[in-house]
């Protein structure tokens, strides 16, 4: 099975965020991405032809994850550390398909 990508990590987001603005990085915490293993969004670089796929996933939790924060905080981690607080999830769909020719010219 092949590991997801993770392009961006948020949690501890306050109940009441309703939206996140581009380039905000304080809302929440910021876990590591798997692109460049940093803090923060990666924008997805995906190649080819073809549809694209990318899951978006929200979790209710009924308290704040406990995590080590002397280590990476992964979305692997991450699941672990929800486990047993997690009251409900809300799942979105996103696709995305090159159009034209994107192949280099010769």
């Amino acid at each position: 099975t092949e590991e997801p990508h993770v392009y961006w990590l948020i949690y501890n987001l306050p109940h009441t965020t309703t939206s996140i603005s581009q380039n905000d990085t304080t809302t929440g915490a910021r876990g590591s991405n798997t692109v460049n293993r940093r803090y923060q969004y990666a924008p997805p670089c995906s190649q080819g032809p073809g549809k694209k796929w990318y899951i978006l996933t929200v979790y209710a939790l009924s308290a704040e994850p406990t995590l080590d924060l002397s280590a990476p905080v992964t979305r692997d981690t991450l699941l672990r550390a929800i486990k047993d607080k997690t009251l409900g999830t809300a799942v979105l769909n996103v696709s995305y398909e090159r159009t034209g020719n994107n192949s280099p010219r010769r």
